[in-house]
Order: C-alpha cells, then sequence, then structure tokens
C-alpha cells in the first residue's frame, strides 16, 4: 500500500521538474531575441549619435560661413558709403571753394577806420561780383601794407575831388554825404570839421583820380588812414563790394 501511494507523488514530482525545465528553455529561447535586439539597438546607438553630432557641426560651420559672408558684405557696404561719402564731401567743399574765391569772401575787420558803422571784429559778406559805385563800401589790399581793409569809394577815375568846410565837392559840384550827417551835427557845435580840407593837387600833384585808381575815405575821418595817406586804391586791389554785415547777429545790417 505504502509502494503505490509514494509512486505518483514521485512521477509527479518529476513531471513538474520538467515543466519547470521546460518553462525555463522556453524562457531562455524568448529571452534570446530580445537580447539582440538590445543589443543590436546599443551597437547602432553610438553610429546615430555620431551622425547627429557630424550634422550638428555642419550645420554650425554653415551658420558661421554665413554670418561670416554677411558681415563681410556689410564691411563692403560700409566701405562704399563712406568712400562715396567722402567723395560728395570733396566734391561739395571743391565746388564751395570755388564759389568762394570767385563770387564772395566773408571777412573780419580788423581796424576802427570806419567806426560807427562798423566796428573792430565784425564779420562781414563781401560781394566779389558787385559794381563799383561813389559811397559804396569797398574791401581791397593796402598798397603799402597788403593788408585786407574796408573803406569807403569817394572818387572814381578821372574826377576832381575836393572838401571845403566839411563839404565834398566832385568834380567842382557839390554832393552830399547822408551817412556822415549825424557826425556833421554834432561837430558844427564845437566849431572844428570833421574831415579837414584838401586836394588832389595838393596831396598827389594832379587833380584827376587816374584811370583804373579809385579814391577813399574811412567814415572815421578824423582817425582812419585812407587814400590822403596811402594814395589811390588799384583796381586790381580791389577784392568787392561790402554788402552786409552777418555778424554779431544783433547788428546784422545790409548796407
Amino acid at each position: 500500500m505504502k509502494e503505490h501511494s509514494t509512486m505518483p507523488t514521485k512521477e509527479k514530482r518529476k513531471q513538474t521538474r520538467r515543466k519547470k525545465k521546460g518553462a525555463q528553455v522556453s524562457n531562455k529561447r524568448k529571452k534570446k531575441p530580445h537580447t539582440q535586439v538590445i543589443q543590436q539597438k546599443k551597437k547602432q546607438q553610438p553610429n546615430n549619435t555620431m551622425n547627429h553630432k557630424r550634422k550638428k557641426k555642419s550645420v554650425k560651420r554653415k551658420k558661421r560661413t554665413q554670418q561670416v559672408l554677411r558681415s563681410r558684405k556689410k564691411k563692403n557696404q560700409l566701405k562704399k558709403i563712406y568712400k562715396e561719402l567722402l567723395l560728395t564731401m570733396i566734391i561739395v567743399v571743391s565746388f564751395i571753394s570755388v564759389i568762394h574765391y570767385f563770387t564772395f569772401r566773408i571777412p573780419k575787420v580788423a581796424d576802427y577806420g570806419m567806426v560807427t558803422i562798423l566796428n573792430n571784429g565784425d564779420r562781414l559778406f563781401v560781394n566779389k561780383l558787385g559794381k563799383l559805385r561813389r559811397f559804396k563800401l569797398i574791401y581791397y589790399k593796402n598798397p603799402q601794407t597788403n593788408e585786407k581793409e574796408v573803406r569807403r569809394l569817394i572818387g572814381l577815375p578821372g574826377e576832381i575831388i575836393e572838401y571845403r568846410n566839411d563839404q565834398l565837392y566832385v568834380n567842382n559840384e557839390p554832393v552830399v554825404e547822408r551817412f556822415l550827417e549825424e557826425k556833421l551835427q554834432q561837430i558844427s557845435s564845437t566849431g572844428t570839421v570833421y574831415t579837414e580840407d584838401f586836394t588832389l593837387v595838393e596831396l598827389f600833384k594832379k587833380d584827376q583820380v587816374p584811370s583804373d585808381h579809385y579814391f577813399v575815405l574811412g567814415d572815421n575821418r578824423q582817425f582812419a588812414l585812407d587814400s590822403r595817406t596811402f594814395g589811390y586804391i588799384q583796381k586790381k586791389d580791389v577784392i568787392g563790394i561790402v554788402e552786409m554785415r552777418l555778424l554779431p547777429l544783433h547788428t546784422m545790417e545790409r548796407f
């Protein structure tokens, strides 16, 4: 009875062992392909990462080259702009200098010969194309000192100039100097004269202003150095006519 009872239990145990072994074997067989896939993936991963890194590097290089090219283009464009600006500035400056040389000057008064109409330091606009007329303010080169000065044009070529008792005579005819009216009224009460009497014969031993020459006087007659001291002004030494005072701004005036 005991033998019959033990046999089935042994067989059952063997069967269970066989089942376990079969299950383990089947599990091992099932696991093999999964492990192979993982190993293949592990093998493929470094290749993919290397390719990805290479792609990133190539993209970075392209970006850098594009940036370098853009910066070079910008530099070249700026250089062109600067060159064009320089050329335009040179053209403008040369054009203005040519116009300035042939048409106008902006000198500064450097004496007191034209007080009170002009003061030392005043900035003037001189028209080099203006016509020479009596009583115009002219800008000229002094024949003795070669300095630039401003005086009033009194005598024209071929004219006879004379002063008697503060009265100007041109070709023996009286001419009114309206720009001196206030001064003449002030000085008349003192019993003196504003312009001392003279004739061209007394000054130069000739009674007429020579051709292409001009006789000039300063408005500050008692102290100004003018044709009475340094002689006539030649036409070639006349630079232009003073049209207006520019500076100081509060004294701007057209003559």
